[in-house]
């Protein structure tokens, strides 16, 4: 198999608060389990291509996109991953609020939902 370069573009969504959210609440652990998963779901099923899954790793989703595929055209490419990547916000939001609203109990995990957010580191490159 032959490697080549390519240029491409890598995306990393991380829920921020992740770590604190999980370690803060060792007595509520499946309940904060219960809400990241929730929130990992989500933001898997709206992996769309271009974006292709590298690997999940805790609470991050790392994906990536070639820049340089002659049957993509980068500007209808690039359209499209902006595009993609408000969906993110929006049903990451959406589902916080979702799930503040109709919270499993009033533990701490449960309490504290609202303090998780999403981020987006994104870099292009050749790879």
């Amino acid at each position: 198999m032959e490697t080549m370069e390519r240029n491409v573009i890598f995306f990393i969504l991380d829920i921020s608060g992740y770590t604190r959210f999980i370690f803060a609440n060792e007595k509520e652990v499946a309940h904060s389990q219960i809400i990241v998963r929730e929130l990992i779901t989500i933001l898997l099923d709206e992996v769309k291509l271009p974006l292709e899954i590298i690997r999940l790793e805790g609470d991050a989703v790392f994906m990536y996109a070639f820049r340089d595929d002659p049957a993509q055209p980068w500007d209808r490419v690039s359209k499209n991953l902006v595009f993609n990547l408000m969906t993110f916000f929006r049903v990451f939001t959406n589902k916080i609020a979702e799930l503040t609203i109709h919270k499993i109990c009033n533990c701490t995990a449960c309490n504290h939902i609202e303090d998780l957010k999403l981020k987006a580191v994104v870099h292009s490159g050749s790879a």
